[in-house]
């Protein structure tokens, strides 16, 4: 939904280091995909690659062949003892076949910066190898100057000359601290753009989405290590399953171009991963900041909204992604602790980058800014799904008390923000979906114990006859006598609790193909969508029956 525009950048590539060949074959020499070393180093000492770097011939002789390869497939000069009317450089600096240089052909592939802009870039290159201390990586050690990413939180950047490799895991800690497989979709970014190594850098969590320009095939990966050896500062480097992705190993390196998408996920060992998505076209944009994405909204048929945090501390996040129990208690062990309700500090927390995480920020505000530029828009060429939409992903009132009020609060206040301005705009309608527990076996793992709860509970009190006390209402009986808070304009916790009670959870696909039937116009989708409604919209449920997806 979000896009920023495009900048050009261009590098220059310069070559200057010193180290002395070595004939024992180094640990990261991958024998399953490279030729026998010994013979590699006897044929490059024999046609002295290391006084060729930077040279055509260097390009053409001095990388070592793939195991399925021979050299028949190479120039004739490239064998030993040929002639070769190629070897006329031989001023370049002594460079070390064994440090990761084995390749310094010109190339290019994306890496972000730390701005809030998105980092496009082509690149083109063969295969190499090289070693840092927490895993081995396909990459040059040749540094090129690369043209820093421009800062602006308005516009992207171009940037071109980089390699975009693949490295091996190797079973240890990447520098932003998490041991990965090689099958999980990561990558290495530059150490220059890293930062220090020895610590996590601002850029771990942040996801890279990179194209393969010869066939267009993409991947979204989330940067979890350092390059210390990539080309220059913008060259990446892809676990060997994300490249597997858009080549083949036996490419080595691609030509591509790469978005950073302004989203940060968890680094974890988790191989579930739902950020790979074709045939999506990731932009990126600030919330609070209309300017950032206005300019998209001419073009789109609808918006879906779904910013939005359960508590202030986002810690809990990671911890029901990652299915740490231990970690989510403590975050609601913190809340509940820690949250005075102090109205001084209502909608004015904020992260460590300085972006706003109150509720009042997150649920409320991001969500008026957002549909305010939406109505404010001109309908462009795509004007068949009238009236364009506006869904809202609101909540249903069942995590009381053990969520503060003010979340559903700042949900129910954007509600009615967003119905006063839909007042009088035939064009537009708007649509707010009330999920109740939302839960997901992989990406959610602990949702699913109480969901299973939860959904009896709700089965059992649909079985009841009206007249028949339950637990649920004999809560809003109490409910109903105990006083208002004053500060509250959501009734009585015990409500919350009887909600809960007796309204089923919702699997996260459900809720996705609802909204999708909500969004189109034909359906005539309007108001408040609950759980009952989600169910009808997406024909799966009928006379109350109740089932949990189990993926």
């Amino acid at each position: 939904m979000f896009a920023l525009a495009t900048l050009a950048l261009s590098f220059a590539v310069s070559v200057s280091s010193f180290a002395v060949p070595r004939a024992t074959p180094p640990a990261e020499w991958n024998t399953a995909v490279l030729e026998n070393y010994d013979a590699y180093h006897n044929r490059y000492m024999a046609l002295a690659c290391n006084t060729k770097h930077n040279t055509a011939f260097f390009d053409q002789c001095c990388h070592p062949l793939l195991a399925s390869q021979s050299l028949a497939s190479r120039p004739a000069q490239c064998t030993p003892g040929a002639s070769s009317d190629d070897d006329d450089d031989d001023n370049l600096p002594f460079c070390d076949e064994l440090d990761g240089d084995e390749d310094t052909s010109s190339s290019a592939v994306v890496h972000p910066s730390t701005s809030k802009a998105p980092v496009v870039v082509a690149t083109h290159s063969t295969v190499a190898a090289h070693t840092t201390p927490a895993a081995t990586h396909v990459a040059t050690s040749a540094k090129a100057a690369a043209t820093p990413a421009t800062n602006s939180a308005s516009s992207s950047s171009l940037n071109t000359g980089g390699f975009a490799t693949f490295f091996f895991q190797n079973g240890v800690a990447g520098a932003c601290g998490t041991v990965h497989k090689d099958t999980d979709m990561i990558a290495a970014i530059d150490g220059d753009r890293y930062g220090n190594l020895g610590a996590r850098s601002s850029l771990c969590g942040k996801q890279v989405k990179l194209t393969n320009t010869k066939n267009n095939k993409s991947v979204v990966v989330t940067i979890a290590d350092a390059c210390p050896t990539c080309v220059n500062s913008n060259s990446i480097d892809l676990s060997q399953g994300a490249f597997q992705k858009i080549a083949t190993l036996d490419e080595g390196m691609v030509p591509s171009k790469t978005a950073l998408i302004w989203q940060s996920v968890p680094d974890s060992e988790g191989a579930y991963t739902s950020v790979d998505v074709q045939g999506v076209d990731w932009k990126q944009g600030d919330a609070h900041q209309p300017q950032t994405f206005a300019h998209l909204f001419p073009e789109v048929d609808g918006v879906v909204h779904t910013l939005g945090t359960l508590m202030e501390d986002n810690s809990y996040k990671r911890a029901v992604r990652e299915g740490n129990l231990p970690a989510l208690v403590g975050s609601l062990w913190k809340r509940a602790i820690g949250d005075s309700g102090n109205p001084l500090e209502k909608g004015q927390r904020s992260d460590s980058n300085g972006r706003p995480t109150s509720y009042e920020a997150m649920n409320r505000d991001s969500a008026l800014r957002v549909c305010e530029a939406f109505l404010s828009s001109p309908v462009g060429v795509s004007t068949e799904n009238q009236p364009r939409p506006f869904v809202f992903i609101s909540a249903e009132d069942i995590f009381r008390p053990v969520i503060p009020a003010r979340y559903i609060e700042t949900k129910r206040a954007a509600e009615r923000g967003i119905e006063e301005m839909m007042a009088g705009k035939v064009d537009y309608r708007g649509v707010y979906m009330r999920p109740s527990l939302v839960y997901h076996a992989h990406t959610r793992p602990l949702t699913t114990p109480p969901a299973v709860l939860l959904d009896l509970s709700a089965a059992i009190h649909s079985k009841v006859p009206p007249s028949f006390p339950t637990p649920s209402s004999v809560l809003r009986s109490l409910g109903a006598l105990s006083k208002p808070s004053s500060t509250t304009t959501t009734g009585s916790p015990l409500e919350s609790i009887a909600n809960a009670l007796t309204i089923p959870p919702i699997h996260v696909d459900h809720v996705a193909d609802a909204v999708c039937v909500a969004l189109d116009s034909r359906n005539d989708v309007r108001g408040v969508v609950g759980v009952q409604r989600m169910r009808e919209l997406i024909g799966w449920s009928t006379n109350g029956q109740t089932n949990l997806q189990s993926a």
